[in-house]
């Protein structure tokens, strides 16, 4: 046999040899490029940011007809636009919590119950210390730790684990209509920079979250373009608001009177004797003096002005309109104070080492599927729907249409700055791959978001489980490709694709 036969046997078995080992790599799930990748940005700063209740259905870089953000999308435009993006909860505690975990809800198990049904006024537990947060794992990689954001709101609590890694934590006021607080913590970064320490940054504001009080924004300079006019009883203010009015104790009343058919004796007790308290009240000045005496848990108090706030937006088209263009009228202010959030990628100290990643936990939904804000009930795209949008040095200009989720972030983040996982389970995958354009990126094959019922989807089918209804089998099905508004419940019609997605469902998040 001669020399040149030998030479092209001997590469054909090397060809061979590789391709068995490149097969057996994907069998078992094996990252192949990782083994020889170095980080992308390897100890870099990183910047998060949560503009909580930002829906990606109302910006234009996702489709919206108003130019509510024109930086934001001009920034994403330039950097890396995840088109496909969406929220693992419908509210923000359970939501952010999945961002620093990469855990679904029913996996961190924040406000659950033994029977893992997140219920929205069960502000109790935490988060088991064996779970390592975001904050913690860049604490341990040296990184100053900030956090800029609410400091005692139970809903983004950092007792119950959120503040977990942060050695820095800074105030921001609820509803936060500046940026101050953020300019102080850019100060830092800065700072810290020069000194050659890395800087984990996580920025949050409440800006945009109902009430949509467009009056209290303190730049005068910014006429409304969306409301031009004053709809009755919708408060734009917060004297307006927070106002202890006859009409705000009547409902007070009537929802204690509906609360107390459904409590238990000790809770019947207590309602009741706020209501004959109230009644007995000689003023509204009284009233008030008693609401707030008998009533101190802030949250409980918060949630009753909500809900008037809500009530009195009457359901008619040109209501529900009007408070929509509120909404998108915050955002619009919101975007011109962003500006010193996109001028850090021509600053030539941080543009190099610095990621960012801005995104949100949840949408806002008008009456879509029949109801306001954003109800822990509710899992449509229009609440789910969010914007991740992202700054990694060296890329640009790349939109990526692949499915996408908030557990996503963390697992992603740390493979861009090269931060060990620590063996930590995470829900969510790393999306390097894809934001480098390489060869068979992880992907994901479903989604899920979780409520009190859970919803799961792929590319094109979108099923909606009712958890406290299960054995009535109440599911709605949704055809996407078809009817991307979910107005159609197809389930009925479609019993194997129900029966598929569930059994997925149940395969991923209770281990059946």
């Amino acid at each position: 046999m001669s020399n040149n036969i030998k030479n092209k046997l001997l590469l054909l078995n090397i060809g061979l040899l590789i391709a068995l080992i490149y097969l057996g790599l994907l069998i078992f799930n094996i990252d192949i490029q990782s083994l020889f990748r170095r980080p992308v940005c390897n100890h870099c700063n990183v910047i998060l940011i949560s503009l909580d209740t930002l829906g990606a259905e109302h910006l234009p870089c996702y489709g919206y007809d108003r130019n509510t953000a024109p930086n934001l999308c001009n920034f994403a435009k330039n950097n890396i636009l995840f088109s496909n993006a969406f929220s693992n909860a419908s509210w923000t505690l359970p939501s952010h919590f999945s961002i620093f975990t990469s855990l679904y809800p029913k996996h961190h198990i924040m406000v659950n119950d033994v029977n893992h049904q997140i219920m929205a006024g069960d502000f109790t537990n935490k988060l088991d210390p064996s779970i390592i947060t975001m904050a913690e794992y860049f604490k341990k990689a040296n990184y100053k730790t900030i956090y800029i954001g609410p400091i005692t709101d139970p809903t983004l609590s950092l007792q119950r684990g959120i503040g977990k890694g942060f050695e820095n934590i800074f105030d921001s006021l609820h509803p936060n209509y500046t940026l101050e607080s953020w300019d102080k913590g850019i100060s830092q970064l800065i700072a810290n920079n020069k000194k050659k320490e890395n800087t984990f940054l996580f920025l949050h504001t409440y800006w945009v979250h109902d009430p949509y009080l467009v009056d209290d924004v303190p730049d005068g300079n910014i006429k409304r373009i969306y409301t031009k006019n004053f709809y009755p009883d919708i408060s734009l203010n917060r004297d307006s608001y927070y106002k202890f009015s006859q009409n705000f104790l009547d409902f007070i009343l009537v929802n204690y009177e509906n609360k107390i058919k459904t409590d238990d004796v000790y809770e019947r007790k207590n309602d009741q004797n706020i209501i004959n308290s109230l009644r007995a009240a000689k003023s509204l000045i009284e009233a008030e003096k008693i609401y707030l005496k008998l009533i101190p848990n802030f949250s409980t108090r918060e949630g009753f002005f909500s809900e008037f706030y809500f009530k009195n937006i009457n359901k008619s088209n040109m209501a529900i309109s009007y408070d929509k263009s509120l909404y998108d009228e915050l955002i619009y202010r919101l975007d011109k104070q962003m500006t010193l959030i996109f001028s850090i990628t021509s600053n030539t100290e941080l543009a190099n080492n610095t990621i960012i990643i801005i995104t949100s936990d949840h949408g806002e939904e008008f009456m879509e599927h029949g109801s306001l804000g954003h109800p822990a009930d509710h899992l449509y795209n229009t609440i789910t729907a969010i914007p991740l949008i992202m700054y990694v040095p060296g890329i640009k200009q790349k939109k990526i249409d692949n499915l996408v989720q908030s557990i996503d972030i963390l697992p992603t983040i740390l493979n861009l700055t090269g931060i060990k996982n620590s063996n930590n389970y995470f829900d969510g995958i790393d999306l390097t791959d894809s934001i480098l354009g390489r060869w068979f990126p992880k992907k994901n094959d479903y989604l899920i978001s979780e409520g009190p019922n859970d919803s799961i989807r792929n590319d094109r089918w979108k099923l909606y489980v009712d958890n406290l209804q299960r054995k009535k089998n109440i599911n709605e099905l949704y055809d996407l490709y078809k009817d991307p508004r979910e107005k159609s419940n197809i389930a009925k019609e479609n019993p194997k694709i129900v029966k598929d997605l569930q059994d997925k469902l149940d395969k991923i998040i209770y281990k059946k």
